[in-house]
């Protein structure tokens, strides 16, 4: 009972934790125009998230997200090598 009830708990601070980065990537989008040239990668940079992403935990509906950004950071990650 109490792993299920833990699990849960982390579902919604899970939750909540993606729709606070979400809001707030807007407000900043919202607040100030950057140029494609600030909201590129570099390979490092991309090397580094791919590596966050590795020792990272996933579980539900984020597993499908996650894969899928891991797949274009790969793309990008091709290119620039």
């Amino acid at each position: 009972m109490f792993k299920k009830v833990m699990g849960l708990l982390d579902k919604i601070r899970e939750k909540e934790a993606v729709q606070e980065a979400a809001s707030s990537v807007s407000k900043k989008a919202t607040k100030k125009k950057t140029s494609n040239e600030d909201l590129s990668l570099n390979a490092e940079e991309t090397k580094i998230l791919l590596h966050l992403i590795k020792n990272s935990n996933f579980k539900g509906e984020s597993v499908e997200l996650v894969y899928n950004l891991t797949l274009k950071l790969q793309k990008v990650l091709n290119i620039l090598g």
